[in-house]
Protein backbone atom coordinates (compact mmCIF):
# COMPACT_ATOMS: atom_id res chain seq x y z
CA UNK A 1 0.00 0.00 0.00
CA UNK A 2 0.94 3.53 -0.96
CA UNK A 3 1.17 6.47 1.61
CA UNK A 4 1.65 10.26 1.66
CA UNK A 5 3.20 11.93 4.58
CA UNK A 6 1.37 15.28 5.48
CA UNK A 7 3.81 17.44 8.24
CA UNK A 8 1.37 20.32 9.71
CA UNK A 9 3.32 22.93 9.84
CA UNK A 10 0.60 25.91 9.61
CA UNK A 11 -0.04 26.54 13.30
CA UNK A 12 0.34 30.07 14.72
CA UNK A 13 3.05 28.58 17.03
CA UNK A 14 1.86 31.17 19.77
CA UNK A 15 3.68 29.81 22.88
CA UNK A 16 6.76 29.33 20.56
CA UNK A 17 6.66 33.26 19.94
CA UNK A 18 7.80 32.17 16.15
CA UNK A 19 7.18 29.48 13.44
CA UNK A 20 8.07 26.07 14.93
CA UNK A 21 8.92 23.87 11.73
CA UNK A 22 11.39 26.61 10.89
CA UNK A 23 12.75 27.30 14.34
CA UNK A 24 16.43 25.91 14.62
CA UNK A 25 17.21 22.91 16.45
CA UNK A 26 21.03 22.02 16.97
CA UNK A 27 21.51 24.20 13.62
CA UNK A 28 18.81 22.70 11.29
CA UNK A 29 15.33 23.17 11.34
CA UNK A 30 12.73 21.29 13.48
CA UNK A 31 10.72 20.35 9.87
CA UNK A 32 13.76 19.06 8.57
CA UNK A 33 14.09 16.02 10.91
CA UNK A 34 10.91 14.92 9.57
CA UNK A 35 11.20 15.54 6.18
CA UNK A 36 14.83 13.13 6.67
CA UNK A 37 12.23 10.50 8.23
CA UNK A 38 10.19 10.34 5.52
CA UNK A 39 13.03 10.24 2.90
CA UNK A 40 15.17 8.10 4.13
CA UNK A 41 11.60 5.66 3.93
CA UNK A 42 10.81 6.75 0.51
CA UNK A 43 7.68 8.22 1.38
CA UNK A 44 6.33 11.17 -0.52
CA UNK A 45 5.63 14.58 1.63
CA UNK A 46 3.48 17.50 1.53
CA UNK A 47 3.68 20.27 3.63
CA UNK A 48 0.75 22.33 5.03
CA UNK A 49 1.96 25.40 5.56
CA UNK A 50 1.05 29.26 5.17
CA UNK A 51 4.25 30.35 5.11
CA UNK A 52 6.07 30.99 2.31
CA UNK A 53 9.59 30.11 3.96
CA UNK A 54 8.81 26.01 3.46
CA UNK A 55 9.52 26.83 -0.20
CA UNK A 56 13.05 26.40 0.79
CA UNK A 57 12.47 22.33 1.37
CA UNK A 58 11.54 21.93 -2.78
CA UNK A 59 8.75 20.04 -1.91
CA UNK A 60 4.89 20.18 -2.71
CA UNK A 61 3.58 23.12 -0.34
CA UNK A 62 -0.32 23.90 0.36
CA UNK A 63 -1.56 26.26 2.45
CA UNK A 64 -4.84 25.95 4.74
CA UNK A 65 -7.99 25.52 2.61
CA UNK A 66 -10.25 26.38 5.13
CA UNK A 67 -8.09 29.13 7.37
CA UNK A 68 -7.80 30.09 11.37
CA UNK A 69 -9.38 26.72 11.78
CA UNK A 70 -6.33 24.84 13.57
CA UNK A 71 -5.27 21.23 12.49
CA UNK A 72 -8.32 19.79 11.71
CA UNK A 73 -8.23 22.28 8.90
CA UNK A 74 -4.61 20.95 8.13
CA UNK A 75 -5.43 17.53 7.90
CA UNK A 76 -8.34 18.24 5.20
CA UNK A 77 -6.04 20.37 3.11
CA UNK A 78 -3.01 17.68 3.25
CA UNK A 79 -5.64 14.80 2.81
CA UNK A 80 -6.91 16.83 -0.47
CA UNK A 81 -3.72 17.41 -1.35
CA UNK A 82 -2.63 13.53 -1.49
CA UNK A 83 -2.86 10.91 -4.27
CA UNK A 84 -2.70 8.08 -2.09
CA UNK A 85 -5.93 6.40 0.02
CA UNK A 86 -3.62 6.25 3.18
CA UNK A 87 -2.20 9.32 4.88
CA UNK A 88 0.76 9.72 7.71
CA UNK A 89 -0.11 13.00 9.47
CA UNK A 90 2.27 14.40 11.81
CA UNK A 91 2.81 17.97 13.34
CA UNK A 92 6.04 19.48 12.61
CA UNK A 93 6.58 20.20 16.34
CA UNK A 94 7.94 16.32 16.70
CA UNK A 95 11.59 15.92 15.42
CA UNK A 96 12.90 12.79 17.26
CA UNK A 97 10.03 10.80 15.56
CA UNK A 98 11.61 7.38 14.48
CA UNK A 99 11.30 5.14 11.62
CA UNK A 100 10.20 2.35 14.26
CA UNK A 101 6.92 4.26 15.17
CA UNK A 102 5.81 5.31 11.67
CA UNK A 103 6.50 1.43 10.31
CA UNK A 104 4.39 0.38 13.77
CA UNK A 105 1.15 2.53 12.59
CA UNK A 106 1.54 1.18 8.97
CA UNK A 107 1.84 -2.05 10.32
CA UNK A 108 -1.34 -1.44 12.43
CA UNK A 109 -3.25 0.60 10.26
CA UNK A 110 -4.94 -2.27 8.05
CA UNK A 111 -8.60 -1.00 7.64
CA UNK A 112 -9.17 1.95 10.28
CA UNK A 113 -10.45 5.56 9.04
CA UNK A 114 -7.57 6.83 11.70
CA UNK A 115 -4.52 5.29 13.83
CA UNK A 116 -3.04 7.28 16.44
CA UNK A 117 -0.01 6.63 19.08
CA UNK A 118 -0.79 6.81 22.35
CA UNK A 119 2.13 7.28 25.21
CA UNK A 120 1.81 7.65 28.96
CA UNK A 121 -1.55 7.14 28.71
CA UNK A 122 -1.95 10.60 26.31
CA UNK A 123 -3.21 10.07 22.73
CA UNK A 124 -1.19 11.60 20.34
CA UNK A 125 -4.02 12.63 17.47
CA UNK A 126 -1.00 14.46 15.35
CA UNK A 127 1.34 11.08 14.82
CA UNK A 128 -1.03 8.86 12.69
CA UNK A 129 -2.15 7.34 9.59
CA UNK A 130 -5.79 9.06 8.33
CA UNK A 131 -7.71 8.09 5.33
CA UNK A 132 -9.07 10.17 2.44
CA UNK A 133 -12.47 8.83 2.98
CA UNK A 134 -12.70 11.11 6.22
CA UNK A 135 -12.45 14.04 3.93
CA UNK A 136 -16.31 15.11 4.13
CA UNK A 137 -16.44 14.28 8.52
CA UNK A 138 -13.41 17.13 8.23
CA UNK A 139 -15.31 19.34 6.30
CA UNK A 140 -18.49 19.28 8.43
CA UNK A 141 -16.75 19.37 11.44
CA UNK A 142 -14.84 22.30 10.44
CA UNK A 143 -18.03 24.28 8.96
CA UNK A 144 -19.67 23.48 12.23
CA UNK A 145 -16.10 24.85 14.11
CA UNK A 146 -16.17 21.31 16.06
CA UNK A 147 -12.01 22.12 15.93
CA UNK A 148 -10.78 19.74 18.69
CA UNK A 149 -8.76 17.05 17.13
CA UNK A 150 -9.15 14.62 19.67
CA UNK A 151 -12.73 14.95 20.19
CA UNK A 152 -12.79 14.74 16.14
CA UNK A 153 -10.99 10.86 16.49
CA UNK A 154 -13.05 9.53 18.59
CA UNK A 155 -15.91 10.33 16.39
CA UNK A 156 -14.90 7.75 14.10
CA UNK A 157 -13.28 4.30 13.69
CA UNK A 158 -9.92 5.21 15.45
CA UNK A 159 -7.66 2.67 16.23
CA UNK A 160 -5.14 3.59 19.20
CA UNK A 161 -1.55 2.42 19.42
CA UNK A 162 -0.67 2.13 22.57
CA UNK A 163 3.61 2.63 22.85
CA UNK A 164 3.68 1.65 26.43
CA UNK A 165 2.60 -1.83 25.17
CA UNK A 166 4.71 -2.21 22.92
CA UNK A 167 8.05 -1.74 24.82
CA UNK A 168 9.17 1.03 22.91
CA UNK A 169 11.19 3.69 24.77
CA UNK A 170 9.07 6.58 22.94
CA UNK A 171 8.54 9.26 25.34
CA UNK A 172 11.29 11.96 23.46
CA UNK A 173 9.90 10.09 20.46
CA UNK A 174 6.67 11.70 20.56
CA UNK A 175 7.60 14.41 22.35
CA UNK A 176 6.51 17.48 20.80
CA UNK A 177 8.70 20.79 21.48
CA UNK A 178 6.31 24.04 22.20
CA UNK A 179 8.22 27.08 23.63
CA UNK A 180 11.85 28.19 23.05
CA UNK A 181 12.68 27.24 26.82
CA UNK A 182 11.62 23.40 25.52
CA UNK A 183 14.01 23.85 22.70
CA UNK A 184 17.03 25.36 25.08
CA UNK A 185 16.57 22.02 27.03
CA UNK A 186 16.31 20.20 24.17
CA UNK A 187 20.03 21.05 23.09
CA UNK A 188 21.50 21.22 26.75
CA UNK A 189 20.35 17.50 27.11
CA UNK A 190 17.74 17.52 29.42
Amino acid sequence: MKYTAIILAGGKSSRMGTDKGLVLLNGKPMVSYLIDLFQSLNIPIILVANNEFYSQFDLPVYSDIIQEKGPLSGIYTGLKASQTEKNIIVSCDIPFLSQRIIELLLKENSNNLITVVQCGGKIHPLIGVYSKEIEAFLFESLTQNKLKVRSFIHELAVKIIDLDEEELDSVEEVRNINTLNELKEIENGK
